[in-house]
């Protein structure tokens, strides 16, 4: 008999005591859910493909992931902890598509309960294109001047080319990559120096290092000085000859830096011609020999020989002669 009287009562009035006990569960939960705090966090937006395709429009960078927990565990949610994903590696055609954006946590912040996640957006939509590699060239650039009176020579780049990727349509657009500016200034001597390359778009991948070796020749800049009416100086003349009429005169043109022009010394004796062959009076065609230091270049010369007429040479009267 109390068996019987125990399972009547519990089971008498079953309406209300269900409701009472859903009330109950929903106080519970209504509790649990107002002791529970919220944080939005901006995570880094990343693509992922193991496939042929790849986007082509721009889409966010980042997305708010808001989450919801436990005061004693809402400090400890950061965005080191979350990442977050579009994976397009299970697209196999071009076109346009609504890609979901993929939340994961790390191991530490999977432990934590309870945990409420929301993203948002949620997904973004993307236009894939197929993926395609080429090689283009390296193109240095430069900014400032070299020191006055320095130029620039030869120029090379290594390597020549490199290897990048991206949607077919960009790609086929790209001839060519610029590096960094490399700062000429100051520079009096050749140099070498590592560059990065420039992607004027993210879309496109170099396949190959981010950077390139630059190198250029530095050099002093030739200068060209004139130099006429220099008279010919006549070298081993045997002393009883002399040669007839005016001293012939010649004009020549020399290249070197600014400093050697600048102290270079053209005198009565830089151009001479050789007169060893002369052994009597006659009409002779001399080679002339431009005597200048090792630094500089004659580029011009108004001759390579001169025609002179050697005549006996008077003699001197004798001491107590009359001339």
């Amino acid at each position: 008999m109390k068996a019987k009287q125990i399972f009547e009562k519990l089971f008498a009035h079953w309406p209300a005591k269900i409701l009472c006990f859903v009330m109950a569960l929903l106080l519970y939960f209504f509790y649990q859910v107002s002791q529970m705090n919220t944080k939005a966090i901006p995570v880094k937006l990343t693509v992922s493909s193991d496939g042929l395709l790849m986007p082509v429009n721009s889409y966010p960078k980042h997305v708010r992931v808001t989450v919801r927990t436990s005061p004693e565990y809402i400090a400890k949610i950061t965005e080191d902890g979350i990442t977050a994903e579009l994976n397009i590696s299970n697209y196999v055609k071009p076109g346009e598509y609504k890609v979901p954006v993929n939340i994961d946590f790390s191991s530490d912040l999977l432990l934590i309960e309870p945990l409420e996640v929301h993203v948002t957006p949620d997904t973004i939509p993307l236009t894939l294109e197929e993926k395609v590699f080429t090689n283009v060239k390296v193109t240095p650039v430069f900014e400032g001047s070299l020191p006055p009176g320095y130029e620039t020579g030869n120029i090379s780049v290594f390597p020549k080319t490199v290897r990048i990727s991206g949607p077919a349509s960009i790609i086929g657009q790209i001839k060519e990559l610029q590096t960094d500016k490399v700062d000429l200034s100051d520079y009096t001597a050749s140099f070498s120096q590592q560059a990065k390359l420039v992607r004027n778009t993210s879309l496109i991948n170099i396949e190959d290092k981010p950077s390139v070796s630059v190198s250029v020749e530095v050099k002093p800049v030739q200068q060209e000085m004139a130099y006429s009416d220099i008279p010919v100086y006549f070298t081993y003349l045997p002393h009883h000859l002399q040669v007839a009429g005016t001293v012939p005169v010649v004009s020549f043109k020399v290249s070197g830096i600014q400093s050697d022009l600048g102290s270079l010394n053209v005198d009565n004796y830089t151009v001479q011609a050789d007169c060893s062959s002369v052994t009597q009076p006659g009409e002779y065609e001399l080679p002339l020999s431009y005597l200048l230091p090792s630094t500089v270049t004659v580029v011009e010369k108004s001759a390579e020989t001169v025609k002179v007429q050697i005549v006996q040479k008077p003699k001197e009267p004798s001491p107590g002669q009359k001339p």
